[in-house]
């Protein structure tokens, strides 16, 4: 929420931290969860792949850069589809 109402890199960069540490975190479980309950692994392992696609969308997105690093969205109007 804080992302929508102040657009400022900041904020990106503390939720790509917190995404990162999410995975490490994950990581660590499913590496319990390999030993202890075999039969969560499947829905840890996706939980890590989707904390990594976010991670990637976040790091990577042009859109992303021009919302909130150069703040220069609005001069590209309807140039940028959300493919973009």
């Amino acid at each position: 929420m804080v992302l929508l109402s102040h657009r400022e890199w900041f904020w990106v960069r503390n939720l790509k931290l917190a995404l990162g540490a999410a995975m490490i975190l994950v990581t660590m479980s499913l590496l319990l969860y390999l030993v202890f309950f075999p039969s969560a692994v499947l829905t840890n392992g996706l939980r890590l792949i989707m904390l990594a696609l976010w991670l990637l969308y976040f790091s990577v997105s042009r859109r992303v850069q021009h919302v909130f690093r150069t703040h220069d969205w609005d001069k590209f109007g309807s140039q940028m589809t959300t493919d973009s």
